[in-house]
């Protein structure tokens, strides 16, 4: 039988709190009540610091960088990432890990950032053309995002969902859900010169 000390079971791991060099004192007995003591000396070295960041959310169109921290050159990220580049995420939430080795000890570490990527508002627009000059409309409908209560700025400067009034010509809407926007244009042909070209 062979007791450790420091409440270490023979033969089970186990991790020590602290590094820096360790003595373990084991001492046993055999089936004739002799026993006997040994010391082993561990050192134990120091797991790199890392730290990937702090969680956050960004915009599906909005450009991401992740750069983590650590004293040991080297840092590797899972998921394709590089430290330091721009990169997009698809809509949804993802789990970034950056990981470290101290190639002197051969030690690693690692630290995750959860990154979530809102999708963005869109929607469609039924086009009316004018007939004339300016009686002309785009009847938009929102949608996506979170879903609302939408707001709408348009290239008119008109801030209603829809716009009438208007003549040929390209429109674009910013539509904003209060968290992220984005920008939709329609294009607007006139029907009169239409039926002039079939005419």
């Amino acid at each position: 039988e062979y007791v450790w000390g420091r409440g270490i079971v023979d033969g089970e791991a186990f991790a020590p709190a602290t590094p820096g060099e360790k003595v373990f004192i084991v001492s046993g007995t055999d089936d004739e009540g002799c026993t006997g003591s040994d010391a082993v000396n561990v050192m134990v070295n120091a797991i790199p610091y890392i730290y990937a960041g702090d969680d956050a959310e960004y915009c599906a169109n909005e450009e991401i960088v992740l750069e983590a921290y650590s004293a040991v050159p080297g840092i590797v990220w899972d998921n394709d990432v590089v430290d330091g580049e721009r990169f997009m995420q698809d809509p949804g939430t993802v789990v970034y890990t950056a990981s470290v080795t101290d190639p002197l000890t051969d030690c690693a570490n690692e630290s995750s950032v959860t990154i979530v990527s809102n999708e963005l508002p869109t929607g469609t627009g039924v086009v009316t053309m004018p007939a004339y000059l300016y009686d002309g409309s785009i009847d938009f409908t929102p949608s996506g995002g979170a879903g609302g209560p939408y707001t709408f700025l348009w290239s008119n400067e008109a801030t209603t969902e829809d716009i009438m009034g208007i003549g040929t010509g390209t429109y674009t809407v910013k539509v904003s859900d209060g968290r992220c926007e984005n920008r939709i244009t329609f294009n607007v042909d006139s029907q009169f010169l239409l039926e002039l070209l079939t005419d």
